[in-house]
């Protein structure tokens, strides 16, 4: 079976696949596709955890998200030498959006936190 066609016959790779908008995106699913068949022996799948794991597992992937855009500012920083907020330029303004994706993690993060918390509460 070719990696397409496991993100085919699955219903949650299909879908995602669908919403990606560019070929390279769906090129990257197709490849994080194929490094999750060589790590684990399934796909991903609905009942490989209950809410509160899926919760957490987005929890753990929007932190790495964030720690990646951290890492990619510095590298623009060291990169190209870029020191001053405001001196203009792509790096800059580049900078400035990586800046406002970790903010949006963060507020993913706290809603996903409370989520956690309400169905850890119910599940009493």
């Amino acid at each position: 079976m070719t990696i397409d066609e496991h993100i085919i016959a699955n219903e949650v790779l299909r879908e995602v696949k669908e919403l990606l908008p560019s070929p390279f995106l769906k090129l990257e699913l197709e490849t994080q596709t194929a490094k999750g068949l060589v790590k684990y022996p399934n796909l991903v799948n609905v009942d490989d955890y209950d809410v509160v794991g899926w919760i957490k597992h987005n929890i753990q992937e929007l932190i790495d998200s964030t720690v990646y855009y951290k890492l990619t500012i510095k590298r623009i920083r060291k990169d190209y030498q870029v020191e001053f907020k405001y001196a203009g330029g792509v790096h800059v303004h580049a900078i400035a959006i990586l800046e406002r994706e970790i903010k949006n993690n963060v507020e993913k993060l706290k809603t996903l936190e409370l989520l956690r918390a309400h169905y850890l509460e119910e599940s009493k």
